[in-house]
């Protein structure tokens, strides 16, 4: 029996959510980033936009100077991760085997559940009627043998669509599409190939491999499989997951209350994580970024932190000590290293207390999955919220600056 890969993508999925929490911005142009007369990058955008050449990465004055219509809003991180988690949710109701890839994609793995989804199309259809029904979010799907023809199967298939490639067509289907279409080739390794006339993955895929091994090196022989939709990845692999960690960009502040509050929001968002995943920190990494853009990361080793408080707790020590410069930070964040994934190696003459908050944790954890991290909150987090929430106003245009 053929595997069945599902790779599933949410088309512009800060902006999707942003219409949801604004409907008011359907149709619109739409740029989540920065302030377009300040500083800032683009964090997504709307199709609407991309059509004046306004991208992921480049800076809210370039977009704005590309898209001046747009409406500049700010991002709302607490509802991304509701909706991803609601989606991976229903996910989950048509297999067992979701793997979130990103905070908007995620493979699913069909394989042996033939009888129960023996038409893929029907199968695709379903899973986008009932996120779509359950969380008004569009959905992109790409159904393939392998997660990689699966991928860019999906991407072939935006906006709100979805692409099927039977069995034994991978190569035909890839064969004609432009070299950026393929993760994994970036601009040097493009440009290498586009120099020798190779401009599309099927002529990638014909080249004898010791003319890619002497021109890429070892990455050649991958190359070639997968412009072959020969690389297999499915669901069940897993990644290492290395660090958690968060970070926001304000407008710039030396109030130490102010850095706390947001450093309180982070860490809840740090924690849930790290906990959904098992794992326990053993290093908390503190990042701090001046108005000068001087950047400044401030560590501290621990023993197998977990819970918000100890972690926030550890943060404000890093905090304390590192913010000794007398100029205004403009980032703060945190990130836990070392994972370990062992909650019950707990330390000596501790162990009662961290049972204590493994329970309260796991309480708490199940509410906010399912109703999102901010529905049960300590009061510090609420005043990182309070504090977030201050710098989150969309930022719109005057009508006369848009006309």
């Amino acid at each position: 029996m053929e595997p069945l890969i599902v790779h599933a993508d949410l088309d512009t999925f800060f902006v999707s959510v942003q219409r949801l929490l604004d409907p008011s911005l359907v149709g619109r142009p739409v740029i989540v980033g920065g302030d377009p007369h300040g500083r800032g990058v683009v964090a997504a955008c709307s199709y609407e936009t991309r059509a004046f050449g306004v991208r992921a990465g480049m800076t809210a004055r370039d977009a704005y100077r590309l898209c001046p219509q747009a409406v500049f809003v700010r991002g709302r991180g607490e509802y991304y991760g509701y909706y991803s988690r609601l989606v991976k949710n229903l996910l989950e109701d048509f297999t067992p085997e979701v793997t979130p890839m990103s905070i908007d994609e995620f493979v699913l793995d069909f394989s042996g559940m033939g009888r129960l989804h023996p038409a893929p199309s029907a199968l695709a259809e379903r899973i986008r009627e009932k996120v779509y029904l359950h969380t008004g979010l569009p959905l992109s799907l790409g159904l393939a043998t392998n997660g990689l023809v699966a991928k860019v199967a999906s991407g072939e298939a935006k906006p709100d669509g979805y692409r099927v490639v039977p069995p034994g067509g991978e190569a035909a289907f890839l064969a004609p599409l432009p070299l950026a279409k393929m993760p994994g080739i970036g601009p040097v390794t493009e440009r290498l190939l586009t120099e020798r006339g190779l401009t599309t993955l099927g002529s990638v895929a014909r080249v004898p491999l010791v003319m890619l091994r002497a021109l890429l090196g070892k990455h050649g022989e991958a190359l070639r499989m997968k412009c072959r939709g020969e690389q297999v990845i499915t669901a069940r692999e897993t990644r290492t997951v290395k660090t958690i960690g968060h970070e926001s960009t304000f407008k710039d502040t030396a109030d130490p209350a102010k850095l706390r509050a947001i450093l309180a929001g982070l860490t809840a968002e740090a924690g849930f994580r790290l906990r959904a995943g098992g794992y326990t920190a053993r290093r908390v990494i503190l990042k701090l970024r001046y108005s000068d853009f001087e950047t400044h990361t401030h560590q501290q080793r621990v023993d197998a932190l977990f819970s918000d408080s100890d972690i926030f707790r550890v943060g404000c020590e890093l905090l304390e000590s590192a913010f000794r410069r007398r100029v205004s930070v403009r980032l703060v964040g945190i990130r836990l290293a070392a994972l370990v994934r062992d909650l019950h190696q707990l330390p000596l003459f501790e162990w009662r207390r961290r049972i204590r908050q493994q329970e309260l944790y796991a309480a708490v954890d199940s509410v906010r999955d399912r109703f999102g991290l901010e529905s049960l909150t300590t009061l510090t987090a609420h005043s990182a919220r309070l504090a977030r929430d201050a710098e989150r106003e969309p930022v719109r245009l005057p009508a006369e600056a848009s006309a």
